[in-house]
């Protein structure tokens, strides 16, 4: 563990020596503030938002239904398994379990 922490230390000691000096506190008040972490990503989602075309009525993305197909193929295949007494656990057929006789 301590070999990754002095490696963390070493590597930031690095950026420091590498970046550029900071600008006087003086020059920095004058500057225009930058936005903090959430309001620049809130600026980035919005004009995401903007870039956006709305979908016409009715209409679905392509994923959601091949999604929708999917999922209703898989559903059909375990009734099918049930009703045929497919044991995933054991990887084999009972026709004989509880579970075919109740349906």
């Amino acid at each position: 563990m301590s070999g990754k922490r002095s490696s963390r230390k070493r590597r930031r000691q690095r950026r420091a020596a590498s970046a550029p000096p900071r600008p006087p506190a003086a020059e920095v008040e004058d500057a225009q503030p930058s936005p903090s972490g959430y309001a620049r990503s809130r600026a980035k989602d919005e004009a995401a938002r903007a870039a956006l075309q709305p979908l016409r009525p009715g209409e679905r993305p392509t994923a959601v239904t091949v999604g929708a197909i999917v999922a209703t193929v898989l559903a059909v295949a375990n009734l099918v398994a049930l009703a045929f007494g497919y044991n995933a656990g054991e990887d084999t057929l009972s026709p004989g379990s509880e579970a075919t006789g109740s349906i």
